[in-house]
């Protein structure tokens, strides 16, 4: 979470250097949001712009309005042993790969769906904050 604080804070304070007049607009998110975990893991942009928050809460999709949580609830048949995510990391295919307790998950943004890698790539590497 600090990683992403000083992340932020460096990018918004270099922005003034690249344009003459530019305004910053901080938001800060929360329940009413539907965003529900202070505790971040990973943060990435997906090639359809949506920006995708890995947390200890699950897997939150942020499309520039609200979030949308996807995690495993008792009896879905999800998968995931937990909802907490270590890392995430968009694939070539576009779903996202999730990393929990030293396990990969993909997640299908069409699905809207968790299911278990048919074969492990060794390019996966999902790097925690």
């Amino acid at each position: 979470m600090n990683r992403i604080i000083i992340a932020l804070t460096m990018l918004l304070t270099s922005l003034p250097l690249l344009a003459e007049e530019t305004e910053v607009r901080i938001t800060h998110f929360d329940e009413r949001d539907g965003f529900t975990e202070s505790y971040i893991t990973g943060v990435i942009q997906d090639r359809e712009g949506f920006i995708w928050v890995s947390s200890w809460n699950g897997l939150s999709r942020y499309d520039g309005y609200r979030f949308v949580t996807f995690k495993a609830r008792p009896g879905d048949g999800c998968p995931l042993e937990t909802n907490r995510i270590n890392g995430i990391k968009e694939l070539a295919n576009h779903n996202i790969l999730c990393k929990s307790n030293n396990r990969y998950y993909i997640f299908c943004p069409k699905t809207q769906k968790f299911s278990l890698p048919k074969q492990m790539d060794r390019s996966w590497q999902v790097r925690p904050y």
